[in-house]
């Protein structure tokens, strides 16, 4: 079951998303629109989605989770169909969270890694911590 967010951040969501396909950029409105929804959580969010900090992790199966990482030291799982996330953060949404929802919506700006099927569990668990490192892994095309 995917968990679903209250209408007007979808609608801005869609809005931001269209607005970047367009013009492979988020106008000024969008961004003061982002800033008064989501308050300090979205500036660092968007830097982010600009650093190339979000990696899509999929399996075979289809399976997917995200990871993001901050500061090329700390990193962030994130599970975008159940809003879940490892931060510690106790907020609604952390930044980590809304860098994932953002990237999903802006094509390039996630990177794509596969993993093994077994791997996915460990990752949510965090039996092993072996980092993705979004530089090693390819740019995904579309989300």
């Amino acid at each position: 079951m995917e968990v679903t967010l209250p209408v007007m951040v979808e609608e801005l969501l869609k809005e931001v998303q269209k607005a970047f396909q367009e013009m492979l950029q988020v106008p000024a409105g969008l961004l003061l629109a982002l800033k008064y929804v989501f308050g300090l959580t979205a500036l660092p969010a968007l830097d982010l989605v600009d650093q190339c900090s979000v990696t899509l992790v999929m399996s075979p199966s289809g399976r997917t989770v995200y990871q993001v990482l901050r500061s090329s030291i700390k990193l962030y799982t994130c599970c975008y169909s159940c809003h879940f996330y490892t931060c510690p953060s106790d907020s609604l949404v952390c930044k980590h969270i809304l860098a994932v929802y953002l990237s999903r919506g802006m094509p390039g700006a996630a990177r794509l890694r596969q993993a093994a099927e077994q791997y996915l569990p460990d990752i949510l668990t965090f039996e092993k911590k072996k980092l993705f490192p979004p530089w090693n892994s390819a740019i995904a095309l579309a989300l």
